[in-house]
């Protein structure tokens, strides 16, 4: 039985918004001039704080046969030891590209697709279909002024 992690769906919701705002900005970057994106990445940079909480919650272990099965049947607000262990080392990798001005392509689209597959995952995992929707639209460099776009702030206080 693997060890599931409970979190709860605005952890979720933040971890969502904030890779599909890297993911978004790292793309938008790459068609701009990148030391741009990188001020903007890092004006909005929520790594240490998610590094923070995601690590506060992997005291909540799972090992009771019982919300083991009401998650895995549900497949909501809980996340598998290698898949924080990958986040966690998504984030961490995050923090190191904002902060490098002369990062190649090839790393910044391998970072993309990362960001993709593991944005996908937490999407998932979010209980509250509104939330994903306003994540969805979530801010990002280079953001085109004819769609409304939604801060990370904003879209967490719309679930409360």
């Amino acid at each position: 039985m693997n060890i599931l992690y409970y979190y709860n769906d605005d952890l979720l919701t933040t971890l969502y918004a904030y890779f599909r705002q890297t993911d978004l900005s790292i793309a938008r970057g790459l068609c701009d001039k990148w030391e741009d994106a990188t001020v903007f990445l890092q004006e909005k940079s929520l790594t240490d704080k998610l590094i923070i909480e995601l690590e506060k919650c992997k005291n909540k272990k799972h090992n009771n046969i019982f919300s083991y099965l009401g998650m895995k049947k549900f497949k909501k607000g809980y996340l598998t030891y290698n898949e924080l262990f990958n986040i966690l080392y998504l984030l961490n990798s995050i923090k190191e590209i904002i902060y490098d001005k002369s990062c190649k392509i090839y790393t910044l689209g391998r970072l993309r697709m990362e960001l993709v597959n593991y944005s996908n995952l937490v999407r998932k995992r979010i209980k509250n279909r509104k939330l994903c929707t306003l994540a969805d639209n979530v801010e990002h460099y280079n953001q085109s002024y004819y769609h409304n776009f939604y801060s990370i702030d904003q879209i967490i206080s719309a679930s409360k």
